[in-house]
């Protein structure tokens, strides 16, 4: 299934970054968040960490990308820690 894919993330993280962004697509990003794909997982961080930048967050990511610090791929964790920090601006807190 394509959007439960690291493909499906990765689309939107380029989305994102061009300022196109719809709210409507964090919650399939925050499923991605806990899938068995690490590169899934690593996108979806990112992404989520773009729609912070713009003020769109979701107080359910927060709680998910603070367990994906613990996880196995640097990818993963790296983009969680800077997802975090991203939420930490908005005034989000873990």
């Amino acid at each position: 299934d394509f959007l439960a894919s690291g493909e499906a993330a990765y689309t939107l993280a380029k989305y994102s970054e061009r300022g196109i962004l719809d709210e409507t697509a964090l919650v399939p990003l925050i499923k991605l968040l806990e899938s068995k794909d690490k590169l899934a997982r690593a996108n979806a961080a990112y992404t989520i960490g773009k729609y912070a930048e713009k003020g769109i967050v979701n107080q359910q990511a927060i709680k998910i990308l603070a367990k994906l610090l613990k996880d196995k791929d640097y990818r993963v964790r790296q983009n969680a820690s800077m997802a975090i920090d991203e939420y930490s601006k908005q005034g989000s807190t873990i």
